[in-house]
């Protein structure tokens, strides 16, 4: 046991082992890690407003839990009980400062126990079928007097061989006196008992509409993410050059058919002297370093 809590060791009574582990370290972090800040009075329910801290001291969950004193149930903002089945540290909180000393048993899950099975499941009539008590008394004393004289010849190889042969030769007797009966491979009946449902007739299972995965090749074409839809999308919004006559695209203004000759011309001597200064500047450049 982890704190001296009267509710620890009811889960220990209650709860499986493994089950108890968890439903343990629940009530050790209420009691250590939780503290409630206000509390306030609504239609004879008490809301509890809980502080969870971490290893520095640091607030790192807020959460409501309303106790309704009538009927004794208890609701939790963090929705652990619905999650996992065993109740929360921030109600465990609350139990310890309003005196609970057991977990009810509405939050007790029937799964999580000790006694999930009947008891009377666990009697030797579930096992060999209707049991009397006088055939009872008796298979106990055969039970005992094979045990004596295994004990009895237990290091004699010769007496024990003897005896095996005399329980086999018994054994084939009481096979073809009694024949065994087939057993039957189909418990569902039982199973059916056991958890009080029924199996339903007909089980029908419809495939999900409108369900698509990144190549599966349905419909025609592929799957495009939205990396590769980005990048088309930036290709597309890209402004092209145009023409500085006529406004369009697919050409410059050298080779644009509402250009003139004369201006054809001039252009090209603009672009000749631009090529001839930058074979002299070139030159310039070489002589330098002559």
């Amino acid at each position: 046991m982890f704190t001296d809590l009267p509710i620890e060791r009811h889960a220990c009574h209650v709860y499986t082992r493994s089950i108890f582990r968890e439903v343990q370290k629940e009530i050790r972090k209420g009691l250590h890690d939780c503290y409630q800040i206000s509390v306030t009075s609504e239609d004879g329910m008490k809301v509890c407003a809980i502080q969870q801290k971490n290893k520095n001291n640091e607030s790192v969950i807020n959460a409501k839990v309303v106790l309704n004193g009538v009927d004794g149930s208890v609701t939790c903002s963090c929705n652990h009980f619905g999650r996992h089945g065993y109740l929360c540290r921030h109600i465990f909180c609350v139990f310890r400062i309003n005196s609970v000393n057991q977990i009810p048993d509405m939050y007790v899950s029937k799964r999580w126990t000790k006694d999930v099975l009947p008891n009377h499941l666990l009697e030797k009539r579930h096992r060999y079928g209707p049991c009397i008590e006088e055939t009872d008394k008796l298979a106990d004393d055969i039970h005992a007097s094979i045990e004596y004289c295994i004990d009895r010849i237990r290091n004699d190889a010769e007496k024990l061989t003897e005896l095996l042969e005399k329980v086999n030769e018994l054994k084939r007797n009481l096979d073809a006196e009694l024949p065994i009966e087939k057993r039957k491979t189909n418990n569902e009946e039982e199973f059916q008992k056991l958890l009080g449902v029924t199996t339903p007739k007909q089980v029908i299972v419809k495939a999900p509409q409108g369900i698509r995965n990144k190549g599966c090749g349905t419909g025609g074409s592929r799957f495009i993410g939205p990396g590769e839809k980005a990048k088309s999308k930036s290709k597309t919004n890209k402004t092209s050059r145009t023409c500085s006559i006529c406004n369009e695209t697919g050409h410059n203004m050298r080779t644009c058919k509402k250009n003139t000759s004369k201006a054809k011309g001039i252009v090209d001597e603009d672009f000749g002297d631009e090529d001839e200064g930058s074979e002299n500047h070139s030159s310039d450049n070489g002589s330098s370093d002559n």
